[in-house]
């Protein structure tokens, strides 16, 4: 069953305070963000590895665990790399813009679309104790096999969106 969310759709996303009305905006800075965090420092003298920010850096794992997945066995699917993240529920995401800094929530408009999938966005947000690959890619599986129905979930949008109101 196909989602029911489209061109004109109204949802909700969330972004850095002060985007105007009438602003449209298209997919890739969440994959520019993922490509800027540093992972890793190293110091020569002596010679030592360190995690920086511990919280980035698993978020990058995440990601990168979730789109090799995503690439291997569900291709038809939109990347999260490349796309938008929205909600269909106004409760999920305040609940979701309230954990980021300096952001502000907007009711936007799908103006194009070309693939969307809705998402168990409750997957891609903790680490399991002792987490492996392995078990990342498990919940990558589960994240992508099946699309959600119920209100807790993210929409992943393929396409453009224009701002319609700040809600927030």
């Amino acid at each position: 069953m196909a989602l029911d969310i489209g061109r004109g759709s109204l949802l909700f996303w969330s972004a850095k305070s002060g985007l105007s009305p009438g602003t449209l905006v298209k997919p890739g800075n969440f994959q520019d963000h993922l490509i800027r965090q540093t992972l890793i420092e190293v110091q020569t003298n002596p010679l030592t590895v360190t995690v920086p920010d511990a919280a980035s850096t698993g978020s990058v794992l995440l990601e990168v665990a979730w789109e090799t997945v995503r690439l291997r066995e569900f291709p038809y699917r939109p990347s999260r790399f490349d796309c938008l993240f929205l909600w269909t529920d106004e409760r999920v995401a305040r609940r979701f813009n309230s954990k980021r800094a300096d952001a502000e929530l907007y009711e936007v408009e799908i103006v194009d679309c070309s693939r969307v999938f809705a998402a168990n966005m409750d997957l891609i947000s903790y680490f399991e104790e002792s987490e492996t690959l392995g078990s990342m890619f498990e919940r990558a599986r589960e994240y992508w096999k099946t699309e959600r129905k119920d209100e807790h979930r993210e929409i992943l949008l393929e396409g453009s969106i224009r701002i319609t109101q700040a809600i927030s």
